[in-house]
């Protein structure tokens, strides 16, 4: 059954994550060799610098954010920035993905501010 991955977030949680500067999310089965459940979760596919538009997600409210290479990233060279032009307020990311009741999932994200 789909489940929207950032309604699973609680709210106080959600509003953290909406001012982080840049993000790279990964959604797995807790099971060994499971496999990532969130599409392009690593910002590594386009489009790339165009604000409201990121490949595989939904971008809501004013739509500042954008996928660009110019924030820190971990691994790989681009990330999402939830704050493009300086207005995070209002912004959001999010993407519906397939779950089965009563597995357990492992949320990983990277941020910063």
């Amino acid at each position: 059954m789909p489940t929207n991955l950032l309604r699973q977030i609680p709210p106080s949680f959600r509003r953290a994550l909406l001012f982080l500067g840049f993000a790279t999310a990964a959604l797995t089965a807790s099971e060994v060799n499971a496999q990532n459940l969130i599409t392009n979760g690593d910002f590594e596919i386009g489009p790339y610098f165009q604000r409201g538009l990121i490949g595989g997600w939904a971008v809501g409210g004013p739509g500042f954010i954008m996928v660009q290479n110019s924030e820190g990233v971990t691994s790989g060279s681009f990330a999402a920035t939830l704050d493009e032009g300086s207005n995070s307020q209002g912004n959001t990311l999010s993407q519906t993905i397939a779950t089965t009741p009563g597995q357990t999932y492992i949320l990983e994200f990277d941020g910063g501010a």
